[in-house]
C-alpha cells in the first residue's frame, strides 16, 4: 500500500512539473500572433501537447516542443489532426528532445556540428572560440 501511494505521489509531482512547463512555453508561443490572443487557440495547444506528454511517457513534455506544435495548431482546424501531424513528426524529432544523466539529445548533434565546422573550416572555429561563442551552447528559458 504504502508502496502504491508513493508511486502515486511520483507520477502525480511528474505530471504537475510538465504542466508548470508547458504552461509556461504555451503562453510564450508565437505571443505576437494574433491568433493566440484567443484562449481558445491557446487551450488547443496546450491539450495537444499535454496529450502527447502523456502518451510519450520517456520524453513527455520538453521546452521546444510547443515551437514545433504551434504551425500544426494554426493551420490545421481539427485538434486531433494537429496532434496527430505532431505525433508523426515527433516520432523523426523525440531523441533531440531526450535527456539522459549525461546529456540531452540536441547536445549530440551540436557537437557532431562543432566538429564538422572544425574540420570544414577551421578559421571559423577558432573565431567562435575567440569570440566565446561556441556552437554547442545550449540555452534554455526556465
Amino acid at each position: 500500500m504504502f508502496q502504491d501511494k508513493l508511486i502515486f505521489q511520483m507520477i502525480s509531482e511528474t505530471i504537475t512539473t510538465c504542466n508548470v512547463y508547458l504552461g509556461l512555453d504555451v503562453v510564450r508561443t508565437d505571443g505576437t500572433l494574433v491568433f493566440y490572443e484567443n484562449e481558445a487557440n491557446q487551450a488547443k495547444l496546450w491539450d495537444t501537447l499535454a496529450v502527447y506528454a502523456w502518451m510519450d511517457k520517456d520524453i513527455g513534455y520538453v521546452q521546444g516542443m510547443s515551437d514545433i506544435c504551434s504551425p500544426m495548431v494554426i493551420l490545421l482546424e481539427s485538434e486531433a489532426d494537429a496532434f496527430w501531424c505532431f505525433e508523426r513528426a515527433m516520432r523523426r524529432l523525440r531523441e533531440n528532445f531526450k535527456c539522459t544523466t549525461s546529456s540531452m539529445g540536441v547536445q549530440t548533434q551540436l557537437s557532431t556540428l562543432a566538429q564538422i565546422v572544425k574540420t570544414v573550416d577551421p578559421k571559423l572555429h577558432h573565431h567562435l572560440v575567440v569570440c566565446r561563442k561556441p556552437i554547442m551552447s545550449v540555452e534554455h528559458k526556465y
